[in-house]
């Protein structure tokens, strides 16, 4: 019961502080600013629009608009269909793939040149066949040309067609770049001797690069068997992409209908009919997305961290956002859902469901409002611990029957309650002024957690998991302060060093946020909110200003196992500390 005493004395002194009236008008001055400047930005009108004030107008809009349209829609459709077609052909017939390919030309050409040396060898000046000669030099630039092209088509086309590290592309490119300068070069077609110094330079490859191999042919084979492979979609998922299709076109059928019906229906509004219409649209774009997403991430999902940007083509790809939106636009095809009618995860740039709600203001306000109660938990820190050690109050508790853990354990806790009643006062008062301005709205929030598990959740408990994730962050930081308090005895070092490490990671976050390393930073993962998916699906300045951006590797249980142990560890390091350090 002592502690609970030190606890209920420590929450005392923090009221009786002439700095926390400061606290309370810097707090309440952010809340104020925070509902006025609040952007109440409606998910709907920031997504796809399609124009005209009445239903008539809005027909025709979909059947002849410039931008979007019933036939922009059914062609993105069957644009993805024909991709996943091409795919499911490559799993068919394994010697159509690219590599295989690639292959088979670096064969031909090896071949040629050995017809080439034949033809050489079984000649002398004087009765060499310069026709015959001349036919296979030919020969091994026509194939060595055709590889160049099959390799820049596989490698810079928007299908992507094969995984190569740049690297590896740049020495594949630099073998075939020195072997066209040979085959190109002037040469006298009806001299022997220029024959055979041609054959030789590509007999002998040089030794600028470390690929092995006796020519250029077969330093090319290596490569084309150790250092490349092709982009395939596994069976099972093309099945899942053509159910998909068979789903979303059933399903475009029935808008298509509902749409006719509605048009002449007068008991139907045009906004209604206009959001039919959207999901149209949407619903042929969730496909074409969804397809696109699993033939480039789909075919490097199994390589490790890092690998992934390496490869040609992968240096921007976020792989955890692109697991999130295949997750999520699956999700969205097999339950007939679209955007447009989608309630999400909450964003700091846009509302979670179509119009602006009294949750979309909570979030927005604790995200800002959060920073001042993180600071004020830091600087009661400091004056608990550091300012008192130097003062010399603590030595009145020490006087008393209360351990040193016990001392420093009550400022800790005393501190986090304070500030849970802070950030759940003002959660409370963003949802009142958010009622008042813009009600309640309690679709369900579609969540995709982890990048792979899809599910629904009221935005009531989910904003109150929201709050839960965020008193972890500040309970994260109090540590670090703790810790810094009990080790340097410095009011401003215990003030500075918390506050610039958050700002570091902010700035850090969104410079390195397409930097696979930067996950097993400790820092990063200390918001643990981003994995329920509302940084994948929004990547806005703003968003990624106040919300942790996810990394590529980015894990739930690796961060949650970080921010555990660190606390653990920051908890540990403050009471030995503190209870090895003489109290003044």
């Amino acid at each position: 019961m002592s502690i609970f005493r030190l606890i209920r004395g420590e929450m005392q002194k923090i009221l009786l502080r002439p700095l926390m009236y400061i606290i309370s008008i810097v707090l309440l001055a952010s809340l104020i600013a925070t509902i006025f400047l609040f952007p109440a930005h409606n998910r709907q009108d920031m997504g796809y629009q399609i124009a005209g004030t009445t239903k008539a107008e809005v027909y025709t809009n979909y059947l002849n608009d410039s931008t979007i349209n019933k036939t922009i829609a059914d062609n993105q459709l069957t644009e993805a269909q024909n991709l996943v077609i091409y795919y499911s052909s490559l799993n068919q017939e394994p010697a159509t793939t690219t590599t295989a390919k690639i292959k088979t030309l670096i064969t031909t050409a090896n071949g040629e040149l050995a017809v080439y040396q034949n033809n050489l060898q079984s000649s002398t000046e004087n009765s060499a066949n310069f026709t015959e000669l001349e036919a296979s030099r030919q020969e091994i630039l026509d194939t060595i040309v055709t590889l160049k092209n099959l390799l820049i088509d596989a490698t810079q086309s928007d299908k992507l067609k094969l995984l190569i590290t740049q690297n590896d592309l740049d020495k594949l490119a630099s073998l075939l770049t020195t072997v066209l300068s040979y085959l190109n070069d002037p040469i006298d077609t009806n001299s022997f001797a220029d024959h055979r110094l041609l054959a030789d330079k590509l007999l002998y490859a040089s030794d600028s690069t470390d690929i092995e191999g006796i020519n250029y042919f077969d330093k090319m084979q290596t490569m084309a068997n150790q250092n490349m492979t092709d982009v395939i979609v596994s069976k099972s998922k093309i099945e899942q992409l053509q159910t998909l299709h068979t789903t979303a076109s059933q399903y475009l059928l029935a808008l298509d209908e509902k749409i006719a019906a509605d048009l002449n229906d007068s008991n139907v509004a045009t906004q209604d009919f206009k959001s039919t219409v959207l999901c149209y649209y949407y619903t042929s774009l969730q496909y074409k997305n969804l397809v696109q997403d699993c033939v480039i991430y789909l075919p490097v999902s199994s390589y490790q961290d890092g690998k992934i940007n390496s490869f040609v083509g992968y240096k921007d790809i976020n792989s955890y956002q692109m697991q999130t939106n295949i997750t999520r636009n699956t999700y969205l095809l097999q339950n007939n859902l679209t955007d447009n009618t989608c309630a999400f995860v909450f964003s700091p740039s846009t509302s979670f469901s179509n119009t602006t709600s009294a949750f979309d203001l909570v979030y927005f306000g604790i995200e800002i409002c959060g920073i001042v109660i993180m600071l004020v938990c830091v600087i009661l820190i400091a004056s608990m611990i550091a300012e008192e050690n130097n003062k010399g109050t603590l030595r009145i508790l020490a006087l008393r029957p209360y351990s040193k853990g016990q001392i420093l354990s009550s400022k800790i806790l005393a501190t986090l309650i304070f500030g849970f009643i802070l950030l759940l006062f003002s959660a409370i008062i963003l949802f009142i002024a958010g009622w008042i301005m813009f009600g309640i709205d309690i679709t369900n929030i579609l969540v995709i957690f982890g990048g792979t598990t899809a599910f629904g959740i009221s935005p009531i408990a989910l904003i109150f998991i929201y709050l839960a994730l965020f008193m972890l962050k500040i309970t994260f930081y109090c540590l670090l302060s703790a810790m810094v308090a009990t080790l340097s005895r410095s009011t401003i070092l215990t003030l500075i060093i918390p506050t610039l490490l958050f700002i570091a990671n902010a700035v850090f976050g969104f410079v390195f946020n397409l930097s696979y390393w930067y996950a097993y930073v400790p820092f990063a993962s200390v918001d643990l909110f981003k994995f329920f998916g509302g940084s994948a699906i929004t990547q806005s300045p703003i968003s990624m200003l106040f919300s942790t951006p996810l990394y590529h590797n980015s894990n739930f249980i690796y961060s949650i196992c970080v921010v555990a142990g660190l606390m653990i560890v920051m908890s540990i390091i403050s009471h030995i500390a503190f209870k090895k350090k003489e109290i003044k």
